[in-house]
C-alpha cells in the first residue's frame, strides 16, 4: 500500500507499518544486546557494569551514549515494567520502566525510568521517551544518573 514501509525487527521479521517515526529504523537507534543486561543476570559478587559514560565497571569502561536505544530479543526485547532486585542486570542499581509501554504501533509516550537502590524501587527517577515500533520498542535514554546504574532488559 502507498505510504507503507517495511522495517526489520530484532529477529529479522519484516513488519509493514505506515508513518513510523525515524527512530524505529536501523541507523537511528543503538541495539543494546549485552547479556549482562538481562533482569535475571545477578552480579552481586562482581564489579557492576554501568551506563554512565566513562565509568569503569566489570565489563570495562562504559561506552554508553545518550540517545535512542532498543533491547535485543536475546535480553528480553524491552525494559521490565516492574522493579528487578538490586544487583540484577549486571549492575548494582538496575533501571526499569515505571509505567506501561505504548500499545499502538508508532505511538510515543513519556515515562519514568526508576533505578532500584538500597530497598528503594524508584531511586533517581528519570524521564524518558518510548516508541512502539511494532516488533520492538525504542527508548530515548540518557546516561545513567548514577555511576552504578544500568538499563535492564526484561529477560
Amino acid at each position: 500500500m502507498k505510504g507503507e514501509k517495511g522495517i526489520k525487527g530484532n529477529q529479522g521479521r519484516v513488519v509493514i507499518a505506515a508513518n513510523l517515526p525515524q527512530q524505529c529504523y536501523a541507523g537511528h537507534h543503538q541495539v543494546l544486546s549485552e547479556s549482562w543486561r538481562k533482569a535475571s543476570y545477578n552480579n552481586k559478587l562482581g564489579s557492576p557494569s554501568c551506563d554512565k559514560s566513562g565509568y569503569r565497571g566489570r565489563h570495562g569502561v562504559s561506552q554508553f551514549q545518550a540517545g535512542w536505544h532498543s533491547f535485543s530479543q536475546a535480553i528480553g526485547g524491552k525494559m521490565p515494567e516492574t522493579s528487578p532486585p538490586m544487583w540484577s542486570c549486571g549492575t548494582h542499581t538496575p533501571g526499569w520502566l515505571n509505567g506501561s509501554h505504548p500499545t499502538l504501533i508508532g505511538e510515543q509516550v513519556s515515562r519514568t525510568v526508576c533505578f532500584h537502590y538500597n530497598h528503594r524501587d524508584c531511586y533517581l527517577p528519570t524521564t524518558v521517551e518510548v516508541i512502539n515500533c511494532g516488533p520492538y520498542y525504542v527508548y530515548n535514554l540518557p546516561t545513567s544518573p548514577t555511576c552504578q546504574g544500568g538499563y535492564c532488559g526484561d529477560a
